[in-house]
């Protein structure tokens, strides 16, 4: 019984996953574009200088393109779900353009700052809030960081993380080209720090947030639970920073969920039973 179930699952996967890449390629095919570049500019550079030297597809790749494609669609759903109501609170104080008198350096000073922070605070809440874990540990159950490990996330995570970067500069009356500008950075900056790369930028270790920095936000080592969940300087900020000189951490994933978990286990795993997870508190 239990192999027929695995079966089905994975027949729904598949049948899934070939859906949403058809209407990729008919809607988007740029990002397939962009994924098939990936795979071949990228992918050997990870191969020759990152921590994982081997040829063909890593473990969870096929989790992960499931994730890329079929995550598209449900990540705008659960955004415009989540984004209703702080779109009805911050109209009128968007309608103020509070940051229309500051001059150009000093608008775009104020966008970094908040938009940081609030990247900062939406990730962190992602980690220590129950309910938010169990999105956001789907995203942390990759064994193996690379640039594709970067797209798995729940869509609800995904999404909530957005919507909390943004909806302050919305507050402050900052332009749809500002906030795309802001999302297009942060996704750019996501898929730096996933690389498996050693890279720490040396004396701009805490200024750009490099995959190195990243790395030990996603370590299973002790030491570096709950750590690094934005850019250096706002960490250490907040008094969560973690960059050892040297080294590298003892491995990747969480306890909560298996590196191996396909696609649909994923979406349904923050709503099974907490009798399989294990206490973060411990």
């Amino acid at each position: 019984m239990g192999a027929r179930r695995v079966t089905v699952a994975a027949v729904v996967t598949v049948v899934l996953t070939t859906f949403a890449v058809v209407a990729t390629l008919r809607a988007s095919w740029p990002v397939v574009a962009g994924v098939v570049a990936a795979f071949v500019l990228v992918t050997p550079v990870e191969r020759r200088f990152g921590t994982r030297r081997s040829g063909g597809f890593r473990a969870g790749t096929g989790t992960d393109l499931a994730h890329l494609f079929g995550n598209r669609f449900l990540i705008w759903v659960s955004y415009a779900a989540l984004v209703a109501g702080p779109l009805v609170v911050l109209r009128p104080v968007h309608d103020l353009g509070l940051v229309d008198p500051l001059p150009a350096w000093a608008e775009g000073i104020v966008w970094l700052i908040v938009a940081f922070v609030a990247n900062y605070w939406g990730h962190r809440l992602s980690h220590e809030l129950p309910l938010l874990w169990r999105l956001h540990r789907v995203h942390h159950s990759s064994t193996h960081l690379d640039w594709l490990a970067t797209v798995r996330q729940h869509p609800v995570d995904a999404a909530f993380t957005q919507v909390v970067t943004l909806a302050p500069l919305f507050a402050l009356g900052f332009s749809e080209r500002s906030l795309l500008a802001a999302g297009t950075a942060f996704t750019a900056l996501a898929l730096l720090q996933h690389l498996d790369l050693p890279w720490s930028f040396g004396p701009l270790r805490w200024i750009v947030p490099s995959p190195r920095w990243h790395q030990w936000h996603h370590a299973t080592d002790p030491q570096a639970r709950d750590r690094n969940f934005g850019v250096p300087l706002v960490d250490l900020l907040f008094g969560t920073a973690y960059f050892p000189r040297g080294g590298a951490p003892a491995g990747y994933g969480t306890d909560e969920l298996p590196g191996d978990i396909g696609y649909l286990a994923s979406l349904v795993s923050p709503v099974r039973s907490r009798t399989d997870t294990v206490d973060r508190s411990s």
